[in-house]
């Protein structure tokens, strides 16, 4: 197995417009995995992610586990997700369980 060297955690911002849904706006931005684990983080506080209307706005914060030449050697914790769903209201997480809606 090979061994990487970490170089340092940077917090990553994403941002984005709920289109079709919000998986397939994280997915543009993000590895599969880490959109799984936004997932499962928003169901398990009970986010109706299936009832999020177009045009709902997001924002996510992650550590990001860089090498040391700066290439991503994996994603950490999932810091903050932020979603306005507009008339259906707003949802935040943030990682130290505070959840309000």
């Amino acid at each position: 197995m090979k061994t990487v060297a970490v170089g340092k955690i940077k917090i990553q911002t994403v941002t984005g417009l709920v289109e079709t849904s919000l998986y397939d706006a994280l997915i543009k931005d993000l590895d599969e995995s880490i959109v799984w684990r936004i997932s499962v983080l928003l169901q398990h506080h009970k986010v109706p992610l299936k009832a999020l209307p177009k045009g709902s706005t997001y924002e996510v914060k992650i550590e990001r586990v860089l090498g040391q030449d700066g290439e991503i050697i994996r994603y950490g914790s999932i810091t903050s997700v932020h979603i306005d769903a507009g008339s259906k209201g707003t949802y935040s997480i943030d990682n130290k369980g505070s959840y309000s809606a």
